[in-house]
């Protein structure tokens, strides 16, 4: 058995539903047992071999597939076990790499944040409608990155990249504005959570991040305490969980903030790909190659192993000609040589 990366994680009921990424299968996991139920081989889509999604959700028996680099919205019926591709290329210039970064599912709709993609779309998984989302006496520059994003009270909040304004959108109306929010523009935003009446905001670079009331009323820079300076940045998300702020991405340690105490420290042994608050008590991360549930005080409860055996990898390396693009893309010349990467 070979262990595999898990990007993204949902979970509904007793059930998680992982991503991963090399080699994009979905996991399904009973959470109480930890047996893998059911592996689900993600779409092909033509020239593009990784990177092709930036989330993962579940909704009404349905799995749900946030596109980074792919041209479509792909949904998965648990039920019927079939795949319904939504085509995005009629708003998607061909040329775009990264089109999205992130989304958020909320009730129907999935709204998906644009990057190379300068806007915002909603589409209904359902009836498979799609929205382009207008922002009131705004032009995007620089995208969206909303792998960290936050919904309440009827409003889907993401920080702008490069500069110092959230949107606001509203998922009654599909209209959205702009909050001035005196972030500093220079440092691209590159996430935001909520909890305890305020916004968090995630610089790229730099060792602090904002702290913003629920009313926008005030804006408070925070410096992170006992941050190496060569480790600063990259981190690709932020979460809120009992009263400490988790920064996370694959390439840093992850970074946790007491926000009562104003002190932080790195934990855990290796990066975390992804965190999500599930509830009061209850925390999912992404480690290398397991996910980990934590409890209230920061303790695993429970590990759940993601692998696939050698001849799982191999249909997938062979699938219309996937092998091919894999090899080309990762600079890989022998299926031997995959699997070492997958294992390392």
């Amino acid at each position: 058995m070979k262990k595999i990366k898990a990007l993204y994680a949902d979970t509904h009921d007793n059930y998680i539903y992982a991503l991963s990424d090399y080699i994009p299968y979905i996991f399904v996991i009973d959470e109480i047992s930890g047996e893998i139920i059911n592996k689900i081989m993600c779409p092909k889509e033509e020239g593009i071999a990784s990177q092709l999604y930036s989330g993962i959700y579940y909704k009404n028996n349905s799995i749900i597939l946030i596109p980074m680099k792919a041209k479509y919205l792909w949904i998965y019926n648990l039920v019927t076990s079939l795949w319904k591709g939504i085509d995005l290329s009629e708003y998607l210039s061909p040329e775009l790499d990264s089109k999205f970064m992130g989304g958020k599912v909320v009730f129907e709709e999935c709204f998906l944040f644009g990057y190379a993609f300068k806007g915002i779309l909603a589409v209904n998984i359902v009836t498979y409608e799609i929205k382009e989302i207008k922002v009131s006496d705004y032009i995007f520059k620089g995208g969206l990155k909303g792998i960290s994003s936050v919904y309440i009270n009827d409003c889907v909040y993401v920080p702008a990249r490069t500069e110092d304004v959230i949107i606001c959108i509203d998922t009654i109306s599909f209209m959205a504005k702009v909050v001035k929010s005196n972030l500093d523009s220079k440092i691209p935003n590159d996430g935001i959570s909520f909890g305890g009446e305020c916004f968090y905001i995630l610089k790229n670079s730099g060792n602090f991040f904002y702290r913003i009331k629920k009313d926008f009323s005030t804006t408070e820079k925070i410096e992170l305490i006992n941050m190496n300076n060569e480790n600063n940045g990259s981190y690709e998300g932020v979460e809120y969980f009992n009263n400490y702020i988790i920064f996370f991405g694959e390439e840093k340690k992850a970074y946790l903030y007491n926000i009562s105490e104003m002190t932080g420290a790195y934990v855990f042994e290796e990066p975390i790909s992804y965190a999500k608050r599930i509830n009061a008590t209850k925390l999912l991360i992404c480690k290398k190659n397991i996910i980990c549930m934590i409890d209230d005080k920061f303790n695993i409860t429970r590990e759940y192993n993601i692998e696939l055996d050698e001849d799982e990898v191999k249909c997938y390396l062979h699938v219309e000609g996937r092998q091919n693009i894999l090899y080309s893309e990762n600079e890989l010349v022998g299926f031997e040589e995959f699997l070492g990467v997958l294992s390392e």
